[in-house]
């Protein structure tokens, strides 16, 4: 894992995890975060009762940091993703806000 955070991000009023990689095989430098749904009361693979989100482009390391937070103000936590790589020419480093209860 490349970082985690804990959050409610289904809104259902459990902890979800939210775990990143930046080296997802097949899929090399894209990355992916995973989003396992609570409660979370024993071992269980990643995808299984939860969600997967991956970068569009080949390279961008989406999940390099993740933080959650209500960044829209409606009571829901969302969840920031920042990729050291961005995408487009000019590679920029990029954040993704997934809106808390998606």
């Amino acid at each position: 894992a490349n970082d985690f955070t804990a959050l409610d991000a289904n809104g259902d009023g459990w902890m979800d995890l939210a775990i990143s990689t930046t080296a997802d095989a097949p899929h090399l430098q894209s990355g992916a975060v995973w989003i396992a749904y609570g409660p979370i009361e024993a071992p269980r693979r990643l995808g299984e009762d939860g969600a997967v989100v991956r970068c569009p482009d080949a390279n961008c390391e989406i999940g390099f940091t993740l933080a959650a937070g209500d960044t829209n103000g409606d009571g829901l936590e969302d969840l920031l993703m920042g990729s050291l790589l961005g995408e487009g020419e000019a590679g920029a480093p990029v954040a993704w806000v997934l809106l808390g209860g998606t």
